[in-house]
């Protein structure tokens, strides 16, 4: 019986730390935010799979949220970066909540795992079950009341709630999945960079920073396949080379 119990917890990790993965697809970036709504960027490195790249959010801190952008390199106009805290900050209050919610939800999950081993399983898994079906209904509330400041639409809400309602984890993670299909219309390393400047010069924070940019930025051109192209072939290329040149530029100053 243990070697079940045990399978069964397992499997629910599964889906709850795969839940805690950003796809990021090629030409996209990523952008994370948390309790307080300032975006930033993250520029450790990044796993890949079927030529995307993989983020895996903290899964012990529901409020470390993802959210992509439109494109990766670029300057960061002030307009943009204004609409895109706008955007977030609306949302704010109604993603925090959530993420309140699956916390709680999750020390409740934790707590039932560990009483599992030392009671009967069978009133665990009750009290699971009941514990899911009281959150999933506070959930829908939230989604029903929030769906304007979240902008989502009618079909939007119920295969939210219906993908809650099936799966505890995606219940859990509602905060981070609200936001995993919107998109920012703003660079990311341009963040990067405006992050960078608000960093002390000589800090320890700030030569980290700037040694994850240049290894991000590395790491870009390699994918793009610029790091060897003196005379790139489309004037697309051309213009991301001259610009992760302009960055480069930029960590050094």
């Amino acid at each position: 019986m243990p070697n079940e119990i045990a399978l069964f917890w397992l499997v629910a990790a599964g889906f709850f730390l795969f839940d805690n993965l950003v796809f990021v697809p090629a030409g996209h970036d990523m952008l994370r935010f948390g309790r307080k709504g300032r975006l930033r960027y993250s520029a450790h490195k990044r796993l890949e799979a079927s030529g995307r790249e993989v983020v895996l959010l903290n899964p012990l801190n529901l409020f470390d949220r993802g959210v992509l952008t439109t494109h990766c390199l670029g300057d960061l106009r002030p307009a943009a970066w204004r609409t895109g805290q706008r955007q977030v900050r609306r949302a704010l209050p109604a993603l925090n909540a959530f993420s309140w919610l699956g916390s709680t939800y999750l020390v409740i999950a934790l707590v039932l795992a560990w009483a599992s081993f030392r009671t009967d399983f069978s009133l665990c898994l009750l009290a699971l079950i009941l514990a899911h079906a009281v959150f999933w209904l506070i959930g829908l509330g939230l989604l029903l009341r929030r769906r304007h400041d979240l902008h989502l639409s009618g079909h939007e809400v119920f295969v939210f709630a219906a993908e809650a309602l099936f799966v505890p984890a995606y219940l859990m993670n509602m905060g981070r999945r609200l936001v995993s299909r919107k998109k920012l219309d703003m660079p990311a390393l341009g963040v990067g960079l405006h992050q960078l400047k608000r960093l002390a010069v000589g800090s320890v924070q700030r030569e980290l920073l700037v040694y994850q940019l240049r290894e991000r930025l590395a790491t870009l051109e390699t994918n793009l396949g610029l790091e060897l192209d003196d005379t790139p072939t489309s004037s697309s290329h051309s213009q991301q080379q001259q610009w992760i040149q302009k960055a480069r530029s930029c960590l050094t100053g």
